[in-house]
C-alpha cells in the first residue's frame, strides 16, 4: 500500500513539473512582454532596463529555476498588466470565483441528475429524446456564445439582468448558467447511461420482485448504484 502511494505521489509530481514546464514555455512563446507593452516613448535602454529588472533578459533555463524556486516559497512574482504582486490579485478574486464554481456545480447537479434519472426511467419516451437533446445541444453550444446570447436577451433586450459588475445575486446568475451548461449536458448522459446499466441488474429486478415501490427501487437500488461513477464525473469537470 506505501509503495503504491509512494508512486502516486510520484507521479503526481512528474506531472506537475510537466504541466508546470509547459505552461511557462507557452507563456514565452508570446514575445516579450515588457516590448509588447511599452510605451511609444520608451527607448530601447528603458525596455533593456526594465527587462534586466524583471528578470526577463536571463536564459529560459534561468528563469524557469527561478520560476519554481518562487512558486515553492508560494511567491507567484508580479502582474505584467498592475505591477504589483500576483498573489493578492489572486485572492481578492477567490471568493468570486469559489461562489460562481458552487452555484454553477449547484445547478449542474440540480438539473442534470433528475434529467438523466427520468430519462433512463422513461427510456425511449419523448422525455428521454427530450434529455438526449438537451444533452447534446448543451455540449454542442460553445460557452462564450451562450453568454453572450444570455446578456443579449436577458440584459440588453429584457432588462431583467445586469450585464455586468457584482455585489448581488443577480449578477451571478448568467455567469453560473454559462458555466453550468456543457456540465449538465455531460452528467446528464453519464446519469442516463449509468441508470440503464444498473436497472437491468438482477438485483433490480429482485427487488420489484419483492414487492419494493417503484420510487424505492430506483432511488435506494438505481441511482445509489449509479451515484459512483457519477460523483466521478462530477468531480473531475469541477476538477478541471
Amino acid at each position: 500500500m506505501s509503495r503504491f502511494i509512494f508512486r502516486r505521489l510520484l507521479h503526481a509530481v512528474v506531472v506537475l513539473l510537466v504541466l508546470s514546464f509547459l505552461t511557462f514555455g507557452l507563456l514565452h512563446l508570446g514575445g516579450d512582454p515588457v516590448s509588447l507593452m511599452a510605451p511609444d516613448y520608451f527607448s530601447e535602454q528603458d525596455i533593456a532596463d526594465l527587462q534586466a529588472k524583471m528578470g526577463l533578459d536571463r536564459p529560459f533555463h534561468v528563469q524557469y529555476l527561478s520560476y519554481m524556486q518562487s512558486l515553492a516559497r508560494g511567491d507567484l512574482g508580479m502582474s505584467f498588466m498592475q505591477h504589483r504582486p500576483a498573489l493578492p490579485i489572486v485572492l481578492e478574486r477567490l471568493p468570486a470565483t469559489l461562489l460562481l464554481a458552487a452555484i454553477s456545480l449547484l445547478l449542474t447537479v440540480a438539473i442534470a441528475i433528475p434529467l438523466g434519472v427520468l430519462g433512463a426511467v422513461k427510456r425511449g419516451s419523448l422525455w428521454d429524446r427530450f434529455s438526449l437533446v438537451f444533452a447534446m445541444s448543451g455540449k454542442a453550444i460553445p460557452n462564450f456564445w451562450f453568454g453572450v446570447m444570455l446578456i443579449l436577451v436577458l440584459s440588453i433586450w429584457l432588462g431583467w439582468l445586469p450585464a455586468f459588475g457584482g455585489g448581488s445575486w443577480r449578477h451571478v446568475i448568467m455567469p453560473a448558467v454559462t458555466l453550468a451548461l456543457a456540465n449538465i449536458a455531460i452528467i446528464t448522459r453519464i446519469v442516463r447511461s449509468a441508470m440503464i446499466d444498473v436497472l437491468v441488474q438482477d438485483y433490480v429486478t429482485i427487488a420489484r420482485a419483492k414487492g419494493l415501490a417503484e420510487r424505492a427501487v430506483i432511488v435506494g437500488h438505481g441511482f445509489r448504484n449509479a451515484a459512483l461513477p457519477t460523483v466521478t464525473v462530477i468531480g473531475l469537470e469541477f476538477g478541471g
